[in-house]
Protein backbone atom coordinates (compact mmCIF):
# COMPACT_ATOMS: atom_id res chain seq x y z
CA UNK A 1 0.00 0.00 0.00
CA UNK A 2 1.42 3.38 -1.02
CA UNK A 3 2.31 5.76 1.44
CA UNK A 4 2.02 9.67 1.10
CA UNK A 5 6.16 9.29 1.39
CA UNK A 6 5.55 6.22 -1.77
CA UNK A 7 3.36 7.51 -3.54
CA UNK A 8 5.51 9.27 -6.44
CA UNK A 9 7.43 6.06 -6.66
CA UNK A 10 3.88 4.00 -7.28
CA UNK A 11 2.82 6.82 -9.83
CA UNK A 12 6.39 6.71 -12.03
CA UNK A 13 5.94 2.71 -11.76
CA UNK A 14 2.06 2.64 -12.63
CA UNK A 15 1.50 5.80 -14.76
CA UNK A 16 4.91 5.85 -16.50
CA UNK A 17 6.56 2.28 -16.25
CA UNK A 18 9.65 3.37 -14.77
CA UNK A 19 12.04 3.20 -11.97
CA UNK A 20 11.92 6.39 -10.23
CA UNK A 21 14.22 7.52 -6.98
CA UNK A 22 14.84 9.97 -4.62
CA UNK A 23 17.97 12.59 -5.12
CA UNK A 24 19.52 15.28 -3.97
CA UNK A 25 19.17 18.29 -6.06
CA UNK A 26 22.33 19.62 -4.07
CA UNK A 27 24.55 16.65 -3.81
CA UNK A 28 23.37 14.46 -6.14
CA UNK A 29 23.26 11.54 -3.63
CA UNK A 30 20.81 8.91 -4.13
CA UNK A 31 18.27 8.18 -1.63
CA UNK A 32 17.03 4.87 -0.54
CA UNK A 33 14.04 4.28 0.87
CA UNK A 34 12.61 7.75 0.09
CA UNK A 35 13.37 10.73 2.98
CA UNK A 36 13.14 14.17 2.37
CA UNK A 37 16.93 15.40 3.37
CA UNK A 38 19.62 14.10 2.44
CA UNK A 39 21.90 11.37 4.44
CA UNK A 40 24.87 12.56 3.00
CA UNK A 41 24.85 16.50 3.02
CA UNK A 42 21.50 17.17 4.98
CA UNK A 43 20.13 19.28 2.66
CA UNK A 44 16.24 19.28 2.29
CA UNK A 45 16.13 19.69 -1.90
CA UNK A 46 15.19 16.61 -3.21
CA UNK A 47 13.40 15.44 -6.45
CA UNK A 48 12.33 11.78 -7.68
CA UNK A 49 14.12 11.18 -10.91
CA UNK A 50 14.06 7.96 -12.92
CA UNK A 51 17.28 5.51 -12.44
CA UNK A 52 17.96 3.35 -15.52
CA UNK A 53 17.27 0.18 -13.70
CA UNK A 54 20.35 -2.07 -14.22
CA UNK A 55 22.37 -2.89 -11.60
CA UNK A 56 23.91 -6.32 -9.88
CA UNK A 57 22.67 -8.97 -7.56
CA UNK A 58 23.64 -8.93 -4.16
CA UNK A 59 21.22 -11.15 -1.96
CA UNK A 60 18.41 -13.15 -2.74
CA UNK A 61 16.31 -15.55 -0.88
CA UNK A 62 13.14 -18.16 -1.56
CA UNK A 63 10.26 -18.32 -0.11
CA UNK A 64 8.26 -21.36 0.19
CA UNK A 65 5.40 -20.54 2.11
CA UNK A 66 2.62 -18.13 1.90
CA UNK A 67 2.63 -15.23 4.31
CA UNK A 68 -0.94 -13.88 2.91
CA UNK A 69 -3.52 -15.24 1.39
CA UNK A 70 -3.48 -13.83 -2.10
CA UNK A 71 0.18 -15.21 -2.37
CA UNK A 72 -0.67 -18.58 -2.02
CA UNK A 73 -1.01 -19.42 -5.71
CA UNK A 74 2.56 -17.36 -6.02
CA UNK A 75 5.17 -19.51 -3.75
CA UNK A 76 7.55 -20.25 -4.08
CA UNK A 77 9.13 -17.31 -5.28
CA UNK A 78 12.44 -15.32 -5.12
CA UNK A 79 13.04 -12.08 -3.77
CA UNK A 80 16.73 -9.93 -4.72
CA UNK A 81 18.28 -7.21 -3.29
CA UNK A 82 20.08 -5.20 -6.22
CA UNK A 83 22.74 -3.10 -6.40
CA UNK A 84 22.52 -0.23 -8.91
CA UNK A 85 24.57 1.68 -11.02
CA UNK A 86 23.61 5.28 -10.46
CA UNK A 87 25.52 4.37 -7.03
CA UNK A 88 27.49 2.10 -4.54
CA UNK A 89 25.42 1.60 -1.74
CA UNK A 90 21.75 2.16 -3.75
CA UNK A 91 19.78 -1.11 -3.61
CA UNK A 92 16.39 -1.82 -4.20
CA UNK A 93 14.56 -4.50 -3.15
CA UNK A 94 12.23 -6.22 -5.78
CA UNK A 95 10.57 -9.95 -6.79
CA UNK A 96 13.33 -11.78 -9.36
CA UNK A 97 11.63 -12.85 -12.24
CA UNK A 98 12.51 -15.52 -15.32
CA UNK A 99 14.88 -16.83 -13.43
CA UNK A 100 13.80 -20.35 -13.64
CA UNK A 101 16.95 -21.12 -15.72
CA UNK A 102 19.70 -19.00 -14.18
CA UNK A 103 22.04 -19.70 -11.78
CA UNK A 104 21.55 -17.12 -9.29
CA UNK A 105 24.82 -15.87 -8.11
CA UNK A 106 26.23 -12.49 -6.65
CA UNK A 107 27.14 -9.75 -9.10
CA UNK A 108 24.60 -11.38 -11.36
CA UNK A 109 23.58 -8.31 -13.77
CA UNK A 110 19.89 -7.54 -13.68
CA UNK A 111 17.88 -4.61 -15.01
CA UNK A 112 13.97 -3.66 -13.67
CA UNK A 113 11.03 -4.75 -15.95
CA UNK A 114 7.08 -3.61 -15.20
CA UNK A 115 5.23 -6.79 -14.64
CA UNK A 116 1.37 -6.18 -14.84
CA UNK A 117 -0.84 -8.03 -12.26
CA UNK A 118 -4.32 -7.47 -12.28
CA UNK A 119 -3.85 -5.23 -9.18
CA UNK A 120 -1.81 -2.93 -10.92
CA UNK A 121 2.15 -2.69 -12.28
CA UNK A 122 5.00 -4.31 -10.36
CA UNK A 123 8.50 -3.86 -10.80
CA UNK A 124 10.47 -6.84 -10.96
CA UNK A 125 14.34 -7.80 -11.42
CA UNK A 126 15.01 -9.88 -14.14
CA UNK A 127 18.94 -11.36 -15.40
CA UNK A 128 20.29 -8.45 -18.24
CA UNK A 129 19.18 -9.56 -21.20
CA UNK A 130 15.59 -11.08 -20.57
CA UNK A 131 13.48 -8.52 -19.74
CA UNK A 132 14.08 -4.86 -21.84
Amino acid sequence: MATATSQPYWDAVHDRGRLELVRCDDCGHWIHYPKSRCSECWSDTVSWQPVSGQGTLVSWTTTWRATAPQLVDMVPFTLGLVELVEQKGLRVAAWLWQIEDVQLQLDLPMVVAMLDLPSGRLPVFVPDGKGR
